[in-house]
């Protein structure tokens, strides 16, 4: 038969199986023609049916949509194991037309066009989370083990085409959903916050010699970012990484307590000795970045708190002025 006349016959099969009706004339003619002349491709008309309003009205759910697009570009029904297949990938964050484009991408949609003497074409990604699912997956990994709820459409695209594009690596979105607005309002303690740490990044649960590693990390003043770091350079989370197809990298560091923990240490203990409590990040941040510098050497930083108002304020013997000292 001719190119035509083939064309006729597939677009009467899209038409069948995604629209569920016969094709009016004109639709018919004017696809037919196109796939004929070369105008578009096979992939092209499914597209154009599949992204219209008719389709999109019947509001078919994701199963019965996979099931269309078997019936409609391979032209046989999907097994349970396909369909099954499908799904999961559906949940792992990715749209509808990821599917669409690797079904139309395979080689056994190949084979049909070949039999038809029609062009195959190819379906382009427009959102970021549907060119690479592994990327995808594991931006709706991290959603789910830190946030603990389903990726944002938004989120997913963001990070997708960050990590796609080499902007950042695995460990940046850790910090990322770590230091939002949403994460801090959770309020979690130190302890809670390593248990998700290793959950997200290691997948697995705490060790008690390694929780208790981190949280002595913690007690010198660092934020959680420094430990987002710790974890990042680990033999482990670096395998999940490269299972999903992306480099683990390192967190940005925006703070001076997480330059040196040996730094921070010697800070957060003046507070502790000298202050009687613990240091808070805008005062840790500023004699760090004081002793970092070299704007001020540690024997001044000493003096600025043994002589501070705070200090003075406690109205301290002879005695316990010097047993603070000591």
């Amino acid at each position: 038969k001719s190119n035509y006349e083939n064309a006729i016959q597939y677009v009467t099969c899209l038409y069948r199986n995604l629209l569920e009706r016969e094709p009016d004339q004109a639709g018919l003619v004017a696809y037919s023609n196109a796939i004929a002349n070369g105008r578009m491709t096979a992939a092209d008309v499914a597209v154009t049916l599949i992204d219209s309003q008719e389709f999109v009205n019947k509001n078919y759910d994701d199963t019965t949509y996979i099931k269309k697009l078997y019936l409609a570009l391979l032209q046989r029904s999907p097994n349970s194991s396909e369909i099954s297949y499908w799904l999961d990938i559906m949940a792992g964050g990715v749209t509808r037309r990821y599917p669409l484009i690797n079904i139309v991408g395979a080689a056994e949609f190949a084979a049909i066009c070949n039999i038809y003497m029609i062009e195959q074409g190819s379906v382009a990604a427009i959102e970021n989370r549907d060119r690479n699912y592994g990327v995808t997956s594991y931006v709706a990994r991290c959603y789910a083990k830190i946030l603990e709820r389903p990726a944002d459409a938004n989120g997913l695209n963001t990070w997708a085409g960050k990590l796609l594009d080499g902007a950042c690596g695995g460990a940046e979105i850790v910090k990322d959903l770590i230091v939002s607005a949403e994460f801090t309002n959770k309020h979690c303690t130190n302890s809670e916050f390593v248990e998700i740490m290793y959950n997200a990044m290691l997948g697995r649960s705490s060790d008690p010699y390694g929780k208790q590693n981190w949280m002595d990390q913690l007690g010198e003043g660092v934020s959680f970012v420094y430990i987002i770091n710790g974890f990042a350079g680990s033999a482990e989370f670096n395998n999940i990484c490269s299972s999903y197809g992306i480099y683990a990298g390192t967190a940005t560091v925006d703070e001076a307590r997480d330059k040196n923990i040996l730094v921070t240490g010697f800070v957060n203990r003046q507070y502790t000795k000298v202050l009687e409590r613990g240091g808070d990040a805008p005062g840790l941040n500023n004699w760090c970045n004081m002793i970092l510098s070299k704007a001020l050497s540690p024997k001044n930083v000493a003096y600025g708190f043994v002589f501070s108002k705070e200090s003075i304020d406690k109205n301290r013997s002879n005695d316990q002025f010097v047993e603070m000292l000591y």
